[in-house]
C-alpha cells in the first residue's frame, strides 16, 4: 500500500468523519484495538491507500462538531479494511462504468434504521451545492464552510429512495435490480402492491397506478428520483391512459412532492412520425403518438415553474433486449431522434439511475444505443432485425467511459 498525505486525498476524506466517529463508537466492542495511530483508507483498484496525515486530527474535530450540529444525521463511512474485502469494493463492474474505487456509507436517523449505500468513488464526490439542500440548516452551514464535501454530500444527496413506477414490467424490473445493486433504497410499485421479487430490507413493495393520481402521492413520498417504466398493458390501461395521461399525473405528483428528478423511458423514433420505427410501433395502440404528446406536456409543466432544482430526464432507448448489460463504455447517446440502435434493457436502467444524480441530464432529452449499432433513423427497423453491427463512432454522438462523461455534452431542451 502507497501512503497518500496530500492535501487533496485529505480533503475528499473529511467529508466522512462525522460519521467515522459515530462508526467508530457503534462497533468499539468489537473493533481491536490499534497498535498504531488511527488510518483511514480507501481502495482503489485493489490497492490500498492509506491516511495517516495529522490532517486527519482536524477532520475528526470538524466531523464532530458537525454531528454535535445536526444529531439527526449520522454518517458513517465503512472503508473496507482488508485487502480481499478492498478487491471486493473495487472489483471490475462494466455496469457501473469499469473498474472505479468504491465507497460504502451508511446513515442513522433517528429511528434506528441504518440505510445503506455503495457508492463509486466518482459519485461520492458529488458538488456542494446539489447536497446543501438534503441537510439540516446546521450541516449546510457547515458544509459551506469546508467541512463536510464528498461523502457527506452524497449520503444527504441520496437519503430519499428510487421510485420506480411500473416494476413489474421487463424494464421497470431492471431499473429495481439496478437501484438494489448500489446499496440503495428503492420503491418498487405495481397497480396492485403485488410483485415476485426477491425479499430484500432496502426494496418496499408499494400499490401506486399512474391512472389514479391519488395512488402516487404516498409512494413518491420522500422519494430522491422517480423513474417512469410504465407502459400501455391489457390490464394496466391504454397509450392514452398510461403513456400520457399517466405520465402527466405521475409529473404533477412529483412536482408537488418535490421530487428532484423525474426520469421517463420513453421511446426512440417517437418524434418522427415520418420514420418506419414510429409508423409500425404506433400500430399498437397509437402508441407513439400518446408518447410524445405525454413528453410535449411534461417538457411544458417544468418549462412554466419557476427556477429552481426539481427537473426531468427523457430517456429513448432503441430496440430493447433482455441481454446482459454491456456498460458504459459500449452506449452512446443521441439528441434530435436521428439514429437509433440496439440495447439492453440492463444497460436503459443503469443509465436511468444516472441521469437521476446527474446535473447535466437536467431537463434534458436524449437517445440511447449500442454505438455499435448505431443507424439513421430510416435504416435501423431492418438493421435491428437483421442484428447488424456497424463501425462505432459513424454517428457522431455522446461516447463516455464513466456515466457522468457520458451524460457531460448533453444540451437541455429549450425552454418554451
Amino acid at each position: 500500500a502507497s501512503h497518500v498525505t496530500s492535501s487533496s486525498c485529505c480533503q475528499c476524506l473529511s467529508c466522512c468523519c462525522c460519521g467515522f466517529l459515530g462508526h467508530c463508537l457503534s462497533m468499539a466492542p468489537s473493533l481491536p484495538l490499534p497498535s498504531q495511530r488511527p488510518a483511514l483508507s480507501f481502495w482503489s483498484s485493489g490497492r490500498a491507500s492509506h491516511v495517516t496525515s495529522s490532517r486527519m486530527f482536524l477532520s475528526l474535530v470538524s466531523g464532530l462538531l458537525v454531528l454535535l450540529s445536526a444529531p439527526c444525521i449520522s454518517i458513517g463511512a465503512s472503508f473496507a479494511g482488508l485487502p480481499s474485502r478492498a478487491r471486493q469494493c473495487s472489483s471490475p463492474s462494466p455496469r457501473l462504468g469499469g473498474e472505479v474505487p468504491r465507497v460504502r456509507l451508511s446513515c442513522r436517523g433517528l429511528d434506528g434504521v441504518v440505510d445503506r449505500l455503495d457508492l463509486p468513488f466518482e459519485r461520492a464526490l458529488l458538488g456542494r451545492r446539489s447536497a446543501a439542500a438534503g441537510l439540516s440548516a446546521a450541516a449546510a452551514a457547515a458544509l459551506s464552510l469546508g467541512l463536510l464535501s464528498g461523502a457527506a454530500a452524497a449520503v444527504a444527496a441520496a437519503a430519499g429512495p428510487i421510485v420506480v413506477l411500473g416494476a413489474g414490467g421487463r424494464t421497470g424490473r431492471q431499473c429495481v435490480r439496478a437501484v438494489l445493486d448500489r446499496g440503495q433504497l428503492v420503491v418498487a410499485t405495481s397497480r396492485t402492491g403485488e410483485l415476485d421479487l426477491a425479499a430484500s430490507p432496502q426494496c418496499k413493495i408499494v400499490a401506486a397506478d399512474v391512472t389514479r393520481p391519488e395512488t402516487l402521492r404516498g409512494a413518491l413520498a420522500g422519494a430522491r428520483g422517480v423513474i417512469f417504466a410504465a407502459s400501455q398493458s391489457k390490464g394496466g390501461g391504454s397509450a392514452n391512459a398510461v403513456d400520457n395521461e399517466g405520465l402527466v399525473n405521475t409529473a404533477k405528483a412529483c412536482i408537488e412532492a418535490g421530487v428532484k428528478r423525474l426520469v421517463i423511458v420513453s421511446s426512440g423514433a417517437v418524434s418522427r412520425p415520418d420514420s418506419s420505427v414510429y409508423q409500425f410501433l404506433n400500430l399498437f395502440g397509437n402508441i407513439m403518438a400518446e408518447k410524445i404528446a405525454g413528453e410535449d406536456r411534461v417538457r411544458a409543466m417544468y418549462a412554466a415553474l419557476p427556477n429552481n432544482d426539481l427537473g426531468y430526464t427523457i430517456v429513448r432507448p432503441g430496440g430493447l433486449s433482455d441481454a446482459e448489460a454491456r456498460g458504459v463504455g459500449a452506449l452512446e447517446l443521441g439528441q434530435g431522434d436521428k439514429f437509433s440502435g440496439r440495447i439492453s434493457r440492463a444497460d436503459v436502467a443503469d443509465l436511468s439511475i444516472a441521469s437521476i444524480d446527474s446535473d447535466a441530464a437536467r431537463n434534458a432529452t436524449f437517445e440511447c444505443f449500442y454505438a455499435d449499432t448505431a443507424k439513421p433513423l430510416e435504416a435501423v427497423g431492418l438493421s435491428n432485425m437483421m442484428k447488424q453491427t456497424v463501425q462505432e463512432g459513424s454517428s457522431g454522438g455522446l461516447r463516455g467511459s464513466s456515466w457522468s462523461e457520458l451524460l457531460a455534452g448533453l444540451r437541455p431542451d429549450v425552454r418554451a
